[in-house]
């Protein structure tokens, strides 16, 4: 069945390929990948070959399209091009079928065998008030955000979260641009650093994630971002010994729980470059990111000329199967997105703007939008 396009119960629709399309009239439906083989040009490429793609007369389903898009496209071939009506996302599947399909394969990676998971399942029963804080854009220049963090550590002092996940970028202005600034940044760590270390039940008692953001230092822009040089990391490892300098994105195992951190401003980038106006009537911005990315089972559906990425470490941006939560760290305004009461997606928002977080609660997946006064 093809979301977004009525069709009788029991009624499939036949998917054409592209080379079938010549010589053949009348209206097809193509499954093929959004492409630009020449400037200013669409094509709809498929495993057999390319075909030009007509968008003066295609409306868009749910989604932010863009060029890298997988899309099922309903049309006709005419005159050399592909003229499409509507062009559509495939249907992302639930996570249980993935999972049952998969057998024991493990795709979410880990060394975790089947016997181990039974057994983090009888541990997660046990553990009913784990919580999960997650920042975003933890600027450790500005006085007023360490302040609010000493505020947020005094309050869960008592109630101990499992984790702390914070997320860059981690100053304020882009690393960088200052001949001092890489002596600045491992000063503000250090500073934070001796900020937990006064909190023993937190310091012992809790993880902290720590991932850097788009302008934080790294060697390159390409996607993943390794962990933040090890010259940040080491005071931190000393006095939170159990502080963790991970890549972006990152997978989190909370016991059976699996838990994609992504930290990223993708709804500016993905709406700039759509190749349809989303329809903003229908749903949120938001919404149509999310669905894309579940859509697509990728982080960042964007071509390598917007967004490149490591072909040899893909496999770290695949959404599939779907995790149980997908933290889209963007700079917009906090956000929750949940589908099928088994894939929960949100945003902590950007915690300078005003002091805004989120507490998620794995067991339940329950998602708490907070705020320090």
């Amino acid at each position: 069945p093809v979301p977004g396009i009525t069709y009788k119960q029991d009624t499939y629709i036949p998917i054409t390929s592209t080379e079938s399309l010549i010589g053949n009239p009348g209206r097809k439906y193509v499954f093929g990948m959004i492409t630009q083989q020449e400037e200013g040009k669409y094509f709809l490429e498929d495993l057999h070959k390319a075909v030009p793609l007509d968008l003066s007369e295609a409306s868009a389903g749910e989604g932010l399209l863009t060029e890298g898009c997988f899309v099922l496209a309903d049309g006709e071939f005419i005159d050399g091009n592909f003229r499409a009506k509507l062009l559509v996302g495939p249907s992302y599947e639930i996570r249980r079928s993935s999972v049952a399909a998969c057998g024991n394969l493990d795709l979410f990676g880990g060394t975790k065998s089947p016997q181990d998971l039974y057994r983090l399942a009888a541990m997660e029963k046990q553990n009913t008030d784990s919580m999960i804080v997650t920042l975003s854009n933890v600027h450790l220049d500005l006085p007023q955000v360490m302040e609010k963090l000493r505020s947020l550590f005094e309050g869960y002092a008592e109630i101990v979260p499992s984790m702390f996940v914070l997320m860059g970028n981690f100053t304020s202005r882009p690393f960088g641009q200052g001949y001092d600034d890489m002596y600045q940044l491992k000063g503000y760590f250090d500073e934070l650093a001796e900020m937990i270390s006064a909190f023993p039940s937190l310091c012992h008692g809790s993880r902290f994630v720590f991932v850097p953001g788009p302008q934080d230092p790294g060697p390159s822009s390409v996607l993943p971002q390794p962990p933040l040089p090890e010259i940040f990391a080491q005071k931190m490892k000393e006095k939170v010994p159990k502080s963790i300098f991970t890549t972006n994105p990152c997978r989190i195992r909370h016991f059976t729980q699996e838990i994609v951190v992504f930290r990223q401003d993708l709804l500016k980038l993905m709406r700039r470059h759509c190749v349809l106006q989303p329809n903003e009537e229908s749903s949120e911005l938001t919404d149509h990111l999310v669905k894309t990315l579940l859509d697509q089972s990728h982080l960042c559906p964007l071509p390598a000329t917007v967004r490149p990425i490591y072909w040899e470490y893909d496999h770290a941006m695949r959404l599939y199967p779907l995790p149980d939560a997908v933290i889209i760290a963007d700079s917009c305004d906090q956000f929750e997105w949940e589908f099928d009461k088994s894939c929960r997606c949100f945003n902590p928002g950007s915690f300078p703007s005003d002091f805004n977080f989120v507490a998620y609660r794995p067991n339940t997946k329950e998602v708490e939008f907070s705020r320090i006064p």
